[in-house]
């Protein structure tokens, strides 16, 4: 990694830390500092205006939905429902690229993550009918979920655990260790687990693995009729 984007990570890193520390002091009271502050001040920020970021729950054609989403991340060319009162949405899977849990403490927040991911995996995207598809090793029925945590775990073992458990926890970045983990970075075959990336890497890391999921599908065609079939579960 060059210097010039070390520098400009750790400095993001730090700001990042710092907005979630004064926005925790002045509304200890209220609930989502956690999620405002990481959209705010990191992925509207670093990503391109083409992608949404929400929150609000999913569905998917066979009526499955989730629970509720601390970020919803939509691929720039389905529709979502926004609600009648309130800034929650309701998204179609097929619409939606990835999702990111975010907590205060992740390492004592988890069993809040684990229960987001369970109701995650009931929602599967149809298959697209036509598009431009930049990665065949993603199974596209299924929504990735980033799990972050501005605190939590003080070593790389608790890290790399969660996201071989099978849980439907895909990648984790701690914000305040200056670490990644990545369950696509793991590869059975080669007999070694998968590596907790430190430092400014880490964020690199974070940043291209989500790119990679949201960006997958370029453009794409998905029949939203299937929403109509009268024998959904209402």
């Amino acid at each position: 990694m060059t210097a010039h984007l070390e520098r400009r990570i750790e400095g993001i890193r730090s700001h990042l830390l710092a907005c979630y520390e004064e926005s925790s002091l002045a509304s200890s009271s209220s609930k989502g500092q956690e999620r405002e502050v990481f959209v705010r001040e990191f992925l509207a920020k670093m990503f391109p205006p083409i992608f949404r970021f929400g929150s609000g729950e999913v569905t998917d054609s066979a009526g499955n939905r989730s629970g509720q989403l601390d970020v919803v991340i939509e691929y720039p060319f389905l529709p979502s429902l926004p609600a009648i009162a309130g800034s929650t949405r309701l998204y179609l899977a097929e619409g939606v690229a990835s999702v990111v849990e975010v907590k205060s403490d992740i390492s004592n927040q988890w069993n809040e993550v684990e229960r987001t991911a369970k109701s995650l995996r009931t929602v599967r995207r149809n298959e697209a009918t036509g598009g431009m598809f930049e990665d065949d090793v993603i199974d596209l029925a299924d929504i990735p979920l980033f799990a972050v945590g501005y605190h939590g775990f003080k070593t790389d073992e608790p890290l790399i655990d969660r996201v071989l458990s099978d849980n439907g926890v895909d990648a984790i970045l701690q914000v305040d260790e200056f670490a990644f983990v990545s369950l696509w970075d793991y590869n059975p075959k080669s007999g070694s687990g998968p590596q907790v990336v430190r430092g400014p890497k880490a964020f690199w890391k974070f940043t291209t693995t989500l790119y990679r999921m949201i960006s997958n599908i370029q453009a794409a065609t998905f029949d939203m009729n299937v929403y109509l079939d009268d024998q959904i579960p209402k």
